[in-house]
Formats: C-alpha cells, sequence, structure tokens
C-alpha cells in the first residue's frame, strides 16, 4: 500500500518536488487516534532503519522504504500479544502505532557490521520519536524484551531480530 511521500526540509515537512499531493489512499492503515498521514510522516522518518514494522489495529506490516510502501504481514492486530511478550508494558496494547525495529541477524553477533546496524536502528528510533514530537505525538519505550520471544510472536523473517519497540501514543 503506498504512502503519503514527505521530504524533510528543516522542520517543515513538504511533499515531494514533482509529485502531485494525493491524500493517503483509502487502505492507508489509519488507526484511532492517528491519521493516515502521520502514521505515514512518522514512518518516513525512520526510514533509515534497516528493518521497519508497525503494528496497528489494522495488522501488522512490514515497511519498504525505497517505495514508501507498507506490506501487510498478517491482517490480525498483534499488540495484546506484543505487550505479553515483552512482559506486559501497557503502552504496547494502548498504542494506536507500534514500531519494531529490526537488525539482519548477524552472523558474528559483536561484529562492526552488527554495530553499524544497530546504530543506524537506534537513530531511526530517534528520529521517529523526533517527528512523533513535531506531531504532537508521544512515546514510549520498551527497554526491555526477549528478542527471540518478540520474534515468534510477531512471525518476524528468520533473518531479523528486533533491536527496538517503540509504541507512539496521542499527545499528553
Amino acid at each position: 500500500m503506498r504512502l503519503f511521500h514527505p521530504v524533510s526540509a528543516g522542520r517543515i515537512l513538504l511533499q515531494a518536488p514533482g509529485r502531485p499531493a494525493p491524500a493517503p489512499a483509502p487502505s492507508t492503515p489509519a488507526v484511532s487516534d492517528l491519521s493516515g498521514e502521520q502514521v505515514s510522516r512518522l514512518l518516513w522518518a525512520a526510514r533509515r532503519s534497516p528493518a521497519l514494522f508497525v503494528a496497528t489495529e489494522h495488522g501488522f506490516f512490514a515497511y519498504e522504504a525505497a517505495g514508501h510502501a507498507l506490506v501487510p504481514h498478517t491482517e490480525l492486530d498483534v499488540r495484546r500479544a506484543l505487550r505479553l511478550a515483552c512482559g506486559g508494558s501497557e503502552a504496547l496494547s494502548r498504542a494506536p502505532a507500534v514500531f519494531v525495529f529490526a537488525t539482519a541477524a548477524p552472523s558474528h553477533p559483536r561484529g562492526a557490521e552488527c554495530e553499524k546496524a544497530v546504530r543506524a536502528a537506534e537513530g531511526a528510533a530517534r528520529d521517529l520519536g523526533r517527528e512523533a514530537a513535531a506531531l504532537g505525538l508521544r512515546v514510549a519505550s520498551c527497554a526491555a524484551f526477549d528478542a527471540t520471544r518478540v520474534s515468534d510472536t510477531l512471525a518476524l523473517p528468520a533473518d531479523q531480530v528486533p533491536s527496538s519497540i517503540v509504541p507512539v501514543l496521542p499527545g499528553r
């Protein structure tokens, strides 16, 4: 599913040059308390993550940054199962959208390539937090979770390991 395609110019998000400014398609996953455009802007902000997924009431999606599109992974609302896999953080089931940042499963867990991927995912999570704040939203963090349990719960591809889980909630 294609999304609104913003580009950043300072603190103002603009429509990409040479592209029409369509409203999000009816299938864009607008979720309770978040518009389709907000979801799109949050994904765009976090696009530098090696792998990015989002859980909403409409299902669990993989994000393809190159086409700024969401690919359905499942139509099930996995937020409650994710909450249980993460030790019960209430923000996970209350959040309209939960972003899961992942990195490639490393062949050498402490290698330079692994560290680079983890830093990219951490940077993307920070970018998501800044965009959420700019949109008047807030983020929570799931600091401790069992990556294997989360991977199994979400049926992530075998080559992906979750590195950060960030629920996005309505503003204060």
